[in-house]
């Protein structure tokens, strides 16, 4: 424990701040769990009105540098591509295939794995 005051004060409003910051944080990443845990149950539309929320919670989080802006920019921009696939293979549209007929690679993966979103959704498999 510090001893001069203007540390022990700078202590607690750290802590104060570091608080703040993992609700934050939580907040966020529980917005997006809950739009993936919304497509792997194939509800695309209430994803659909998911997304606007989770964009506003990840700009809150850019601005208040919470998250750096282009990382908030990069999960925005995986996120909609996530909907966008979900969607695609919801209504039967199939990969596109080579110049000679043939399927492209990684045509296995699935959609959530293809464009490299990795978050851990507990009871979504």
């Amino acid at each position: 424990m510090p001893n001069i005051k203007s540390t022990i004060k700078r202590m607690r409003q750290n802590e104060k701040i570091r608080l703040r910051n993992r609700a934050a944080r939580s907040v966020v990443r529980n917005r997006i769990k809950k739009l993936i845990r919304t497509l792997k149950a194939g509800q695309i539309a209430e994803a659909e009105s998911l997304f606007p929320r989770v964009c506003s919670a990840l700009d809150s989080a850019a601005s208040s540098r919470l998250w750096h802006p282009n990382t908030a920019s990069r999960k925005k921009s995986r996120l909609s591509k996530l909907i966008l696939k979900t969607k695609q293979a919801a209504n039967g549209w199939d990969r596109p295939t080579g110049p000679h007929g043939q399927r492209q690679k990684r045509a296995d993966r699935s959609v959530f794995g293809s464009i490299g979103i990795a978050f851990f959704v507990p009871g979504a498999n």
